[in-house]
């Protein structure tokens, strides 16, 4: 009893001079995608909710999510730093030793801006913020750390290095920007925090863009080593990320599973993907043709915008049910028009019989029939 007294006490503690984290899924433990890995990496690729990895023709690439134990790295992370359960990583499917001039890579995560009033940008109060992260590498090598600020056009970037096989802790800090324009207040994309891992010389000929100023392509990246695309099988991964104002970075209090994923259902919310039942049950309705189903829900948080659907990829993943009496879907379920950022409407389609006006439930023919929403930045 007295030890876990002590821990609850030292995590108290720990809360009350930690500042509040504006980054969501720190240690990228909620997915609630259903694979493991995507290959090849391309353009805005995504596991781990609320993270991109984003590859523009750095080689051939796999964003990867498997355990901390499983991952191949050292037992721990660095003393005083949390351990992850799991690791959300990009390795190299294969081996880019001379990237052309357009070529980038980064793994980073877009807030909206009515997370970043606080921060006072564009005026003479505006306020330093402190990224902190656990970096590891399969080399050793050096990478950028970028703040893009899409609204404002405006740019700053710090380079960091890696050592090789291990995990290293990393804190930078930036000053406020005093220039620029305001960052409007909306749910729009408004700042990206970029871990660049790789850039061409279109982003990497100019001046390292070291303090605030208006983006300028050249600048961007400069000081990226790109060592880590040049072999096969290296991996990047970061995490333990912390984004908050101040310039001293506080510990790194992980929220519950529970509160993490709240945070991210404003962005993804999935019915059934995680599921290994044939017959998970997906929505509720009725039948308002011999050939279409009905079927609506509610979203458990307000969404950042009206979503879209995203389904698996046959009608035969998907049937309604009456009762123990099954109808298979020839299309995959489409949303309805009358969808908005708290309640969903979708469509089955059918060759038929169904009963105008029966209760009928739309459910998964097989572990791969699941409905996604979407309103991610």
């Amino acid at each position: 009893m007295g030890n876990q007294a002590d821990l609850e006490q030292a995590l108290n503690v720990a809360r009350l001079y930690s500042g509040p984290n504006m980054l969501d899924n720190p240690q990228m433990e909620v997915k609630q995608r259903k694979p493991t890995s995507v290959a090849p990496m391309t353009t805005f690729t995504r596991l781990a909710d609320r993270w991109i990895a984003d590859n523009n023709n750095v080689g051939v690439s796999t964003l990867g999510w498997t355990t901390f134990v499983g991952f191949g790295g050292p037992p721990s992370m660095p003393a005083g730093r949390p351990r992850p359960a799991h690791i959300n990583y990009i390795q190299m499917s294969t081996a880019d030793a001379a990237l052309a001039t357009g070529d980038y890579m980064e793994y980073l995560q877009i807030l909206e801006g009515l997370d970043l009033q606080h921060l006072k940008w564009s005026t003479p109060e505006a306020k330093a913020v402190t990224v902190s992260f656990d970096v590891y590498c399969t080399v050793a090598d050096t990478f950028v750390l970028e703040l893009f600020c899409t609204g404002a056009t405006r740019t700053i970037q710090a380079p960091y290095t890696s050592t090789a096989s291990a995990w290293k802790t990393v804190t930078i800090t930036f000053p406020g920007d005093t220039g620029g324009t305001y960052i409007p207040s909306d749910a729009n994309d408004a700042l990206h925090v970029n871990f660049v891992v790789a850039a061409g010389s279109t982003f990497t000929s100019g001046p390292a863009q070291l303090a605030w100023g208006t983006t300028t392509t050249a600048n961007r990246f400069t000081g990226v080593g790109n060592i880590f695309p040049k072999t096969i099988n290296n991996i990047f991964a970061v995490t333990n990320v912390k984004f908050e104002v101040g310039t001293v970075a506080t510990p790194l209090v992980i929220p519950t599973y529970a509160e993490q994923l709240r945070k991210c259902q404003r962005y993804l919310y999935a019915i059934g993907v995680q599921s290994t039942n044939t017959f998970c049950f997906l929505a509720a309705g009725m039948a308002y043709a011999a050939t279409n189903g009905y079927f609506m829900g509610y979203f458990p948080v307000e969404m950042r915008a009206v979503p879209v659907l995203a389904t698996s990829g046959a009608g035969t993943d998907y049937r309604t049910t009456t009762g123990t009496v099954g109808n298979g879907c020839t299309a995959v379920p489409v949303i309805n028009g009358d969808v908005s950022k708290m309640a969903f409407t979708v469509v089955s389609t059918h060759a038929g019989a169904l009963v105008l006006g029966q209760p009928i439930f739309l459910t998964a023919l097989t572990a791969e029939g699941w409905l996604l929403f979407g309103a991610e930045l």
